[in-house]
């Protein structure tokens, strides 16, 4: 039998609970930081053929709301046109964060180009 220990009423103090400042933005409109991450396949009906589909999720990491688009497959252009259509709905935003999958990792190289208009973005 193991002994109980005393509860001294200290759950845990702000420095061992920090979140990251692009979490904790009260001030900032919701999705100005956000999670990107693709997933699928979804087979999708279109006419009388079944055809592959992907989704790109979009999570806030303030508010933890999401938002989902709609790939065609999983290349480059397809995730920037993904985003595209994300930003004209929510904002430009001021961090992306993403595992590093290869079509992001090359989204984030296009999109870096100043020609794109992006070049201010930072992608983590």
């Amino acid at each position: 039998m193991l002994p109980l220990q005393e509860d001294t009423g200290i759950c845990g103090t702000t420095e061992d609970n920090k979140l990251g400042e692009d979490r904790v933005c009260p001030s900032e409109p919701p999705f100005s930081h956000f999670g990107v991450k693709c997933f699928g396949p979804l087979l999708v009906r279109h006419a009388r053929s079944r055809v592959k589909r992907y989704g790109v999720l979009f999570t806030c990491l303030a508010v933890h709301a999401l938002h989902i688009e709609v790939a065609h497959s999983l290349d480059t252009d397809s995730f920037i046109h993904a985003l595209r259509r994300f930003i004209v709905r929510k904002g430009h935003p001021q961090r992306i964060r993403s595992n590093n999958g290869s079509n992001l990792s090359r989204g984030e190289k296009e999109l870096q180009e100043p020609s794109n208009g992006f070049s201010t973005l930072h992608l983590v």
